[in-house]
């Protein structure tokens, strides 16, 4: 059952989330909630979805069954939404672990298959751990991948860097930072999800989460897959209700 203060994701038939703070109404009149906390949730929710706040009532029990459950998933110091395995171990070594997010993922790294579904659940998860801006490392070439063009390039390539697809194991060379500037203007807030698509070693999203550290941001790591054993991350659960107009 949902409780006073949970954010909750009507979805449309346009696919589009429409986020709402969860509020028991005779208690926001008692003054139990607050007025204060209630603008405090809308000007954070706000800041990620460009739609809006919508304020609604605790659903009834027979409400609630119609709301499916997102959980964020967690390994160590990554978070993440889907566990991953390389395409090359499941077509050469017959490998199944991960088969259908595998190919969720890579479809839109290589092909920008399903955007607007990863920009939800990236938003999400962004809100959900506390995150008030989100930033994506960059491809190893010097234009925007697929997450730039979904959140921006505040990390910006100039210099091409050999990809990490077949050296994800190697330290990055000592000459790394020098392929990259980072845009500290363009970010918001201090606290940061920063997320790649594929997190395999982790060399180089560490790399760019103590760069980020030493400007004094807080960052959280992300990626849209791991190569880690995932779990939920229990206080970070969100509800979508799906809906139909009409």
């Amino acid at each position: 059952m949902l409780n006073v203060g949970d954010i909750v994701y009507l979805k449309s038939d346009l696919n589009r989330a429409l986020p709402m703070v969860v509020v028991n109404v005779e208690e926001v009149w008692a003054n139990r909630v607050g007025v204060e906390w209630l603008n405090d949730a809308k000007q954070v929710v706000s800041r990620f979805f460009s739609c809006g706040v919508l304020v609604c009532a605790l659903p009834t029990e027979e409400q609630a069954r119609h709301y499916e459950k997102f959980e964020i998933l967690r390994a160590g110091e990554f978070f993440g939404l889907y566990g991953y395995d390389s395409l090359i171990a499941q077509n050469f070594a017959g490998s199944t672990d991960f088969a259908n997010e595998t190919r969720l993922v890579y479809e839109f790294k290589k092909h920008n298959t399903k955007a607007s579904f990863f920009e939800e659940r990236v938003r999400l998860c962004a809100f959900g751990l506390g995150c008030e801006d989100i930033l994506a490392v960059p491809p190893h070439l010097p234009h925007c991948n697929n997450l730039q063009l979904l959140f921006g390039e505040k990390i910006r390539r100039v210099k091409e860097v050999t990809e990490r697809k077949y050296t994800h194991k190697e330290a990055l060379p000592a000459n790394y930072a020098d392929s990259y500037l980072i845009n500290t203007s363009k970010i918001v807030g201090n606290k940061i999800l920063l997320i790649d698509d594929v997190i395999t070693s982790g060399f180089t999203i560490r790399h760019f989460a103590g760069v980020l550290e030493g400007l004094g941001f807080e960052v959280v790591m992300f990626g849209l897959g791991v190569r880690k054993k995932l779990k939920p991350v229990l206080d970070r659960t969100f509800c979508f209700l799906n809906v139909k107009n009409g």
